[in-house]
C-alpha cells in the first residue's frame, strides 16, 4: 500500500460561507495529520473566528460534527489541529470564518 503525504487542500472563504476543504479519496482512506487555520488579516484587532467540521460520507452541516467552533484567532497567528483523523470515500472536511480572514490547509497521508 503506498502512502503520500501531501497537502490535501487549501481555501480561504469568504466571511460566514461553509466550503469545502477536502472531500474523501474515491478508493482507500486518507489520514489528517494536520489542518491549519491562520488569520492573514494585517488589522490590527481583527479577531476572526474559525470553524472546521467532518461530515461522514458527505452528510449535511451539523452542529456535532464541528472539531473547531468560533476558535478565535489573531491576526497574524495560527491554530493547528493535529491529529490522525481517517477519512474514508465520501468524508468531507468543511471550513468557514466569521471575517473571511482565516486561511485554512489540510495535511495527509493518503493511502491507496
Amino acid at each position: 500500500m503506498a502512502e503520500i503525504g501531501n497537502i490535501l487542500g487549501q481555501a480561504k472563504p469568504a466571511a460566514g460561507t461553509l466550503v469545502n476543504l477536502y472531500s474523501g479519496p474515491s478508493s482507500g482512506y486518507v489520514v489528517v495529520t494536520t489542518i491549519v487555520c491562520s488569520n492573514v488579516s494585517g488589522i490590527s484587532g481583527m479577531l476572526d473566528y474559525a470553524y472546521f467540521s467532518i461530515a461522514r460520507g458527505g452528510a449535511v452541516d451539523d452542529p456535532s460534527q464541528y472539531h473547531y467552533f468560533q476558535v478565535p484567532i489573531d491576526p497574524g497567528d495560527a491554530n493547528a489541529a493535529t491529529w490522525g483523523m481517517l477519512l474514508s470515500p465520501g468524508d468531507v472536511i468543511r471550513v468557514k470564518s466569521d471575517n473571511g480572514n482565516i486561511a485554512f490547509t489540510a495535511y495527509g497521508l493518503n493511502k491507496s
